[in-house]
């Protein structure tokens, strides 16, 4: 997790489409009362970003203990300080 411009970030490199690898990262605003998701294409899709506001309270982290990856808990952790992340388990 980073502070970019006053904004809590926390990035991370994806898979999405067989071997191409995005980096996606999520910005929360200091007001807590804006978040921005960003997509930004690398290799073959440099150049390409999706980004889009989503309304507070909209971003929902999980773990699943079995498949507990090497840095997962602790990704999770920073995520679940971030201000207005609610966990999946509450809407199951």
């Amino acid at each position: 997790m980073d502070t970019i411009i006053g904004q809590r970030v926390v990035k991370l490199l994806v898979a999405m489409t067989g071997k191409a690898k995005f980096f996606v990262s999520l910005a929360t605003a200091p007001d807590h009362f804006g978040q921005r998701l960003t997509i930004d294409g690398r290799g073959e899709y440099s150049g390409f970003s999706l980004a889009c506001m989503l309304p507070p309270r909209t971003v929902m982290i999980d773990l699943h203990p079995s498949a507990v990856g090497h840095r997962a808990d602790l990704l999770y952790a920073a995520c679940k300080a971030m201000p207005n992340v609610v966990e999946r388990r509450h809407f199951r």
